[in-house]
């Protein structure tokens, strides 16, 4: 019988920096009640090559998967990233992967992961910490309601994101914004973190 990939198992503590821009591939591991994510940070920056011949279908079927989404290649926005990982290395085509979240399967659809659900609002099990560095500019998304999510994790990689918003497709009452911070900010993911995207995939987080 497969293990439960939901399961992190045993969790450790790790710190990388600097990361703004560094670039990163997850596989999210659909399960029935779950969406694993498997981050390669710290282990791989996911060179083209080795992302580009992962097959899907053939992970999920070595790890016991009802189906297995790559989910990248992603570039963190942030200046330094403090995660809550598992300990346990899963690898495919030379590029492993550790335990990083877990996601209400309801995000994926038949066009992907949140496909039907950018600027939809869902709750992510993450736990750890991203710290944004005084005099660099950070990324946001406003709710109708004024909620203020901050740019997690780019889907593009980074590079005049100050007119990003031109770029998306806003719902009604949403704004983009980017602004350049006075001070440092750390960003605490405490194990209930309310998550969105945008239409090009780019991740924030709620800041509460």
């Amino acid at each position: 019988m497969a293990r439960d990939l939901s399961d992190p198992g045993e969790v450790q503590e790790l710190n990388f920096g600097p990361t703004r821009a560094l670039r990163y591939a997850e596989l999210a591991i659909v399960g029935d009640e779950y969406v694993t994510f498997y981050n390669c940070t710290g282990l791989s920056e996911a060179p083209p090559d080795q992302w580009e011949a992962i097959d899907a279908d053939a992970a999920a079927q070595k790890f016991g998967a009802a189906m297995v989404i790559k989910n990248g290649p992603h570039w963190w926005a942030c200046d330094s990233v403090t995660l809550h990982m598992g300990t346990e290395v899963l690898e495919v085509e030379g590029i492993g992967f550790r335990w990083a979240a877990n996601i209400s399967v309801e995000i994926v659809s038949s066009g992907g992961l949140a496909a039907n659900k950018r600027y939809d609002p869902a709750e992510s099990s993450k736990e750890g910490e991203l710290v944004y560095k005084a005099g660099r500019s950070v990324y946001e998304l406003v709710a109708p309601g004024g909620e203020v999510y901050l740019m997690q994790s780019s889907a593009i990689e980074i590079d005049g994101f100050e007119t990003l918003g031109d770029r998306l497709t806003l719902p009604d009452g949403w704004s983009y914004r980017s602004r350049t911070l006075d001070a440092d900010f750390t960003y605490v993911m405490d194990g209930a973190v309310s998550v969105v995207m945008d239409d090009l995939g780019n991740v924030y987080n709620l800041v509460k």
